[in-house]
């Protein structure tokens, strides 16, 4: 199977990382997602780029957006991208092509709610402020709500992500509402895959990070990347890197090219979840192990990656994809099949 972009898909990668660096630079870590850079990102195509033209969007693919959200995990952009994409396509799917519009269009943002482990009324907002929507996805069914305004946001684990939290009951009437089992497990899919995207991205750019420091911190006389112990390590992230590529990439195609009632594409997207998750994270602290004292600083972007994981593994649940993974039928019947 064929993993590398084609012409198209290279342009608009192109295109992104150059939106990214010249508007929303890594360095700059109080860049935010005013309403300039959101209107620009609407311009971009970002949040309609795999609905069907008819409901408003560009009619291109899940694996383009895996392209995006990668670039968008490398420089650890901020804001609620992936939630309001997420209920542009719960509106397409539901026909409400009106509302779909609104939010290709970027006249409504959504914020995201997530319970709070142990404890399934109480809800974690993020990026609320501003949003006049919030999504929730359950495992039975997934709804739009009017966002709660009952307390200030506050900034999360300083990775440019707000928090605030709320009760269920503090929800109003479902402007959208979903409870279609299929069609629920392929939203969730959706949410998983582009998540892991981001994660790839960002053990694509600590990979790059470590490297680049390894190249230029002299110590001894020499840069660092000529000891073994650097060296190996660096070794060990770029791995990391390029498989997490390959299992998101593989989880976007099989979930394109399945049937409605296939449960194997939710098996490679536990498997991307699972893996991406650890890469993520290994190549974060190992950058910041790299860097030495300089990672643990404020003004060292290092530390902003393994925040900014925490937050993307804690909204998907990434911490139970293991153990789900293991649980599916399609996962029995492939060691089954190895046994055989």
């Amino acid at each position: 199977m064929d993993f590398l972009p084609d012409s198209d898909q290279d342009a608009l990668i192109d295109a992104t990382r150059q939106y990214i660096e010249s508007r929303m630079a890594l360095a700059n870590s109080t860049a935010q997602l005013d309403d300039v850079r959101w209107k620009e990102i609407t311009e971009l195509g970002w949040l309609g780029l795999a609905i069907a033209k008819g409901s408003g969007g560009s009619g291109a693919t899940l694996l383009d957006e895996v392209f995006v959200f990668r670039e968008i995990g490398r420089a650890l952009v901020p804001g609620p991208i992936l939630a309001t994409l997420a209920a542009a396509r719960l509106a397409a799917w539901t026909g409400d092509t009106a509302l779909s519009a609104n939010l290709i269009g970027g006249h409504t943002r959504v914020a995201r709610a997530v319970a709070l482990p142990g404890n399934n009324h109480d809800l974690m907002l993020t990026n609320a402020d501003d949003c006049a929507l919030t999504l929730l996805v359950d495992d039975e069914r997934a709804a739009v709500y009017p966002t709660p305004r009952r307390s200030e946001s506050s900034p999360g684990l300083e990775d440019g992500t707000s928090v605030s939290y709320c009760n269920r009951a503090e929800f109003g009437r479902a402007c959208l509402l979903l409870d279609d089992a299929t069609s629920v497990r392929r939203l969730r899919r959706v949410l998983s895959i582009l998540t892991c995207a981001q994660l790839a991205g960002i053990a694509v750019a600590t990979s790059d990070l470590a490297v680049d420091y390894a190249k230029n911190r002299i110590q001894f006389g020499k840069p660092i990347g000529a000891f073994q112990a650097i060296k190996h390590q660096c070794a060990d992230m770029a791995t990391n890197a390029l498989a997490a590529d390959n299992v998101t990439y593989f989880a976007a195609l099989a979930d394109m090219s399945s049937a409605p009632d296939d449960l194997s594409p939710d098996y490679y997207a536990l498997a991307a979840a699972a893996f991406c998750r650890r890469a993520a994270f290994g190549n974060a602290r190992a950058n910041i192990h790299i860097r030495g004292a300089m990672g643990f600083t404020v003004e060292d972007t290092a530390h902003r990656f393994v925040k900014r994981s925490h937050t993307l593994c804690n909204t998907e649940s990434f911490g139970r994809a293991a153990a789900q993974l293991g649980g599916l039928a399609s996962a029995q019947m492939n060691v089954e099949a190895g046994e055989q």
